[in-house]
This record gives structure tokens, sequence and C-alpha cells, in this order.
């Protein structure tokens, strides 16, 4: 089971009910900075081909807009543009089969378990760079805090 999301500190200031010392926030601000990557080097790898290269430099730039990438990220952006190419790819070659009569061939549900394992890959690395509106929402939106227990409750009447 995953531990508590750490949020960034403008939406935990903001979202929170507590409020937080002026050391919490600054302590919050540096464990911050001391894990936000660079982001000097963003660049579309050179396995990707040309149209890939220019989608991979349209979402940097969505996503560098909204500081949620990094150099560290560069794999996994490139990950998800060649599977997410894979994805259409393997669609267009079903409607061709469809197309053909084929539907229930050995082929055609050969590349039915194709689409469905690249569909699964390509929505893990958008969930994993806040490409889909769910994931950016659980990057930025707050937890409740639950109520310390009443160590006296169990006295109670």
């Amino acid at each position: 089971m995953p531990g508590p999301k750490i949020q960034p500190i403008e939406v935990a200031q903001k979202s929170s009910r507590k409020d937080l010392t002026k050391a919490e926030i600054a302590k919050r601000k540096a464990r911050e900075e001391a894990v936000k990557g660079e982001t000097d080097k963003i660049v579309p790898p050179a396995h990707l081909t040309l149209k890939q290269k220019n989608e991979f430099k349209k979402l940097r730039d969505e996503l560098l807009k909204i500081d949620i990438i990094q150099n560290l990220d560069v794999d996994t952006l490139a990950l998800y543009i060649d599977t997410r190419t894979q994805y259409r790819e393997v669609v267009v070659r079903i409607a061709e089969e469809a197309e053909h009569g084929m539907v229930g061939s050995k082929y055609y549900n050969s590349l039915q378990r194709t689409k469905d394992l690249l569909f699964s890959q390509c929505i893990r690395a958008a969930n994993e760079l806040g490409l889909t509106f769910t994931s950016r929402m659980k990057m930025a939106q707050p937890k409740k805090e639950e109520k310390p227990e009443n160590k006296f409750a169990k006295f109670g009447t």
C-alpha cells in the first residue's frame, strides 16, 4: 500500500485546514527544491521518428507550462509516444481485418490482445506523466487529514 501523498506546499497551504508554521513551510519548500529536477535537457530521443519527435515536443511544451516534467521524465515521455504510435497502428490493422471479414480469426484475436496490452502500457505512462485529468488532479488534490484518535474515548460513557 502506498504511503501518504506529499503535496506541493502551495496546494497544502490553500487546501489544508491546519495552519502550517513558518518552520514547517520552510522545511517543505526545501524538500520540494531538493527533489525538483532540471528541465534543460528535455529533448526527444534519437530513436523516435520525426513525427514522434514533433509529438514529443508538443507534449513537452504543455507539460513544462504546468511544471510537471523534468529531465528524468524524458524516457517515460518517449515510451508513451512510442506506445501510443504502436497502439494507433494496431487499431488501424484491426479495422482493416474487420473490413475484410476476418473478425474472429487468430490474427484478429492476436491484434486485439496486442491492442489491450498497448493500451494499458500507454495509460500507465500517461498517468505517470500527468497526461490524464485524473492523474493531474491526484497531483494537486488535497487529502483530508484524519483526526487523531482520542486516547480517552475508550473510557467514554
